[in-house]
């Protein structure tokens, strides 16, 4: 399953992950319009993602072989 598919299903409205100067950086999932466009959004192309949806932050962590990248979720 896609990942932007997957959360906009799950009813999240915004992405928010700090960028490598330590920036907020904001996405509205309804902005994008394909995964490829998300996963560009991010900057990491993800070889596996965990998904925490109990946790007091709702978050996924998008990892690749060399660094993981915390993305908070919001609705």
């Amino acid at each position: 399953m896609e990942l932007l598919t997957f959360l906009v299903e799950e009813k999240y409205s915004r992405i928010s992950f700090k960028n490598a100067h330590n920036q907020d950086v904001v996405g509205e999932l309804l902005h994008f319009k394909t995964n490829g466009d998300l996963i560009e959004f991010i900057g990491l192309k993800p070889t596996g993602i965990a998904y925490f949806p109990m946790e007091l932050r709702p978050h996924i962590i998008c990892s690749d072989k060399l660094q993981s990248l915390t993305c908070y979720l919001s609705r």
